[in-house]
């Protein structure tokens, strides 16, 4: 729905901002570029890249990024110059992503075989409640896909 929008907001630009004076097409050109970022995460966090032209070609090599996105169950997003992101928060092997009350972390994971008491966080709650996934971190904290608040 979002890129609907952004579609139909380009093509009303288009139609309404003809001109052959420079001004004007550098106008619209920056606002067509400005379209043309995509939103993701890295092993450093939330990210906005440049989209890959249609015409890249990729090499075949599987990157961290991208195993790491795999394992989270989240969809890769290939951005310019074959940058590799991800649909949710990832983080290396032994780490894990996501959004606190307070912001974006990435910190330990939850090690092998610990067990967390059955208690709902108040962030865990707040991660259910804004439809992101919660992931459980070292020392049983939860956290959220999505950015949330109290």
């Amino acid at each position: 729905m979002r890129h609907l929008m952004i579609s139909l907001l380009v093509m009303v630009l288009i139609t309404s901002c003809r001109s052959t004076t420079p001004s004007a097409s550098n106008h619209l050109s920056s606002a067509v570029n400005a379209t043309n970022d995509l939103n993701g995460y890295d092993f450093s966090g939330p990210k906005t890249m440049e989209a890959a032209p249609k015409d890249m070609i990729c090499t075949a090599l599987v990157r961290a990024e991208e195993v790491a996105c795999q394992d989270v169950k989240g969809k890769t997003i290939l951005a310019n110059k074959c940058q590799v992101m991800c649909s949710i928060p990832i983080a290396p092997k032994g780490k894990v992503a996501g959004y606190n009350f307070k912001s974006f972390i990435i910190t330990d994971a939850l090690p092998a075989g610990k067990v967390c008491a059955a208690v709902v966080s108040p962030e865990h709650e707040a991660c259910l409640k804004a439809g992101g996934k919660v992931t459980i971190a070292e020392k049983c904290s939860a956290l959220c896909s999505v950015r949330i608040s109290r």
